[in-house]
């Protein structure tokens, strides 16, 4: 059984919606949505990384990873911050930007060492899925 439409108007109301005698929706609704959208952009904690004594013996600071969501992009991204709370620099660390869902639930920063006289660089490893299908596989970003 087939179907006619020819006879119908289409309309987009939205960039990824096809509609059948709808009249769009009108720009204050966008605008309006705006608020929230920005309010889901939050922050989330991942994890710290502890002060400890680099290769110079100098003390590192305490730094903590949180995701959050920036407006330029559609995926969340990690960034690095200061544990000192009067320090206001924020680091990002990724910038994922295919696809959309992409979840970071577990982030583990990785010390630099020096083992067997061969100095490793630090870095993180993190459990992130692909494009929001829930399969985590596991990361490493360097440092």
């Amino acid at each position: 059984m087939s179907f006619d439409y020819s006879h119908l108007e289409f309309s987009r109301p939205a960039k990824h919606v096809k509609t059948i005698n709808v009249e769009p929706v009108p720009q204050r609704i966008f605008d309006g949505m705006a608020r929230y959208e920005d309010a889901a952009r939050g922050y989330n904690l991942l994890n710290f990384e502890r002060s400890v004594r680099d290769k110079a013996g100098e003390l590192t600071p305490t730094q903590l990873f949180v995701t959050h969501r920036p407006p330029d992009a559609q995926v969340l991204q990690v960034y690095r911050l200061p544990a000192d709370p009067s320090s206001t620099e924020f680091q990002r660390i990724t910038y994922f930007d295919v696809g959309a869902g992409r979840t970071i639930p577990a982030f583990l920063p990785i010390i630099g060492e020096d083992w067997r006289g061969v100095w490793r660089a630090g870095g993180a490893i993190m459990a992130m899925d692909a494009d929001g299908n829930e399969m985590f596989q596991l990361w490493y970003v360097h440092s």
